[in-house]
């Protein structure tokens, strides 16, 4: 099982705002870089994922909340 290093609280409204600056912050990326410049996979049909600088981003369908972590 893979240890997150990051996740999108799935209960605060402004929730994609604080991960967004936590995963600056944090790590020193920007969440549009994943998108714009990351490797995009679909490992099933609910899941999406962008490696980018040695991490994984990931959103899944039934949880739909963005997480980080190592890759």
């Amino acid at each position: 099982m893979s240890k997150y290093l990051l996740m999108e609280d799935d209960c605060a409204p402004d929730a994609r705002e604080y991960f967004c600056k936590d995963l600056k912050e944090k790590f020193g990326l920007e969440f549009d870089d994943f998108i714009k410049e990351g490797s995009r996979s679909n490992p099933d049909e609910l899941t999406m994922e962008w490696k980018y600088k040695g991490y994984i981003l990931s959103f899944h369908g039934d949880d739909p909340f963005y997480k980080l972590e190592k890759e």
